[in-house]
């Protein structure tokens, strides 16, 4: 089987790579790896390697495609937000040429990848969702700002309805640096307090819509999900490390339930199948409730694979017409911890930390 895997220069790669070389079912898999990037560190590890333009240029249908039939690829695995939207987009064409692409449908992407939707599909099924209200302006924002925060002046988080990692996201607390803290705490990044948040978006200035989020206090989770024909699974993991938005540890957590069914219920309403993921906080009370939605290989979906469910490889056989029929047995209690390594190249000579 060959296929052609997108972005391998996402942090993630070598997880989607494992989960292909080492499938369920041992069948031969050559991996034909694209990136924008021509020192994408996948490069090393895939079959082929081809640089390739943005999904914006206007000959990228034809680059991937020409590439498609050189190496005759049978299906096409987008591992990246950018890149899911135009393939969910341009899946048909693709399917004249005989390609597959393993992608959901063009209004479960853009459902999906919108987080302010994807909240209101946990409302419109009276699941539990965090308090929050879109602003585009000063005025709104105050507004938005005095709920949230209340006398208790609560943090209150701001994030782009549009975004991925940790890219539009920040949180407002009126928690001013001091010499411990200063001395104490690693700067995040994504603090900032209310007088520079309004500074930066400029206080005359029309602004992009944003969403002003209820704080949640809590562990965070992901949950690894397939959705199949006869078979659907979800699979908890708690976000023990986190560094940049990717999880340095994880620990799979089979006991949240509500996690389990909360997802599989929004993901079949918006029209989501295959593979794709949820993330989730606890809120101050205990209650699990929705951060956002994955329509896509999640970075370290490589945890819920490692425990027992190749829930990629699931999502590939599915699609080529093979019904899933098995519910696996996953590892519960399962760690994945992630280091510092690194690979070095010059002249074909690879040496791997």
């Amino acid at each position: 089987m060959n296929i052609l895997l997108t972005g391998v220069g996402a942090p993630g790669v070598m997880g989607t790579i494992y989960a292909l070389k080492n499938n369920p079912d041992n069948v031969q898999v050559k991996i034909i790896g694209i990136d924008l990037n021509q020192g994408a560190v996948g490069k090393h590890y895939v079959d082929r390697f081809y640089q390739i333009p943005a999904p914006e240029d206007d000959n990228y249908f034809e680059s991937i495609l020409n590439i498609c039939k050189t190496e005759s690829v049978d299906l096409i695995l987008p591992q990246t937000t950018r890149e899911i939207e135009y393939y969910s987009n341009a899946k048909e064409r693709f399917a004249l040429q005989g390609i597959k692409v393993l992608v959901a449908s063009q209004a479960a992407i853009t459902l999906a990848n919108n987080k302010k939707r994807t909240m209101e599909a946990f409302n419109d099924l009276k699941l539990p969702c965090p308090e929050f209200y879109s602003f585009n302006d000063l005025v709104s924002f105050e507004s938005a700002f005095e709920r949230l925060a209340g006398k208790d002046e609560k943090p209150v988080v701001v994030k782009a309805p549009f975004s991925n990692g940790m890219r539009g996201l920040r949180i407002i607390r009126n928690n001013p640096w001091n010499q411990d803290r200063f001395l104490s705490d690693k700067p995040s990044g994504v603090e900032i307090d209310k007088e520079d948040f309004v500074k930066m978006m400029g206080k005359d200035s029309s602004w992009v819509e944003l969403l002003a989020c209820e704080y949640l206090p809590g562990s965070e989770y992901s949950i690894d999900a397939f959705i199949g024909k006869e078979v659907s699974i979800a699979i908890p993991r708690k976000r023990d490390q986190i560094r940049s938005g990717i999880s340095f540890k994880t620990t799979i957590d089979m006991s949240q339930k509500d996690m389990i069914d909360h997802t599989l219920s929004v993901a079949r309403e918006i029209g989501l199948e295959g593979v794709f993921g949820f993330q989730f906080k606890i809120a101050e009370d205990g209650t699990p409730k929705v951060l956002e939605c994955n329509p896509r290989v999640q970075g370290t979906m490589i945890a819920s694979i490692l425990a027992g469910a190749n829930v990629i490889w699931f999502a590939i056989k599915e699609l080529l017409g093979e019904v899933v029929l098995e519910v696996p047995s996953v590892e519960d209690g399962l760690v994945f911890t992630r280091y510092w390594g690194g690979v070095s190249s010059i002249n074909d000579k690879l040496v791997d930390l």
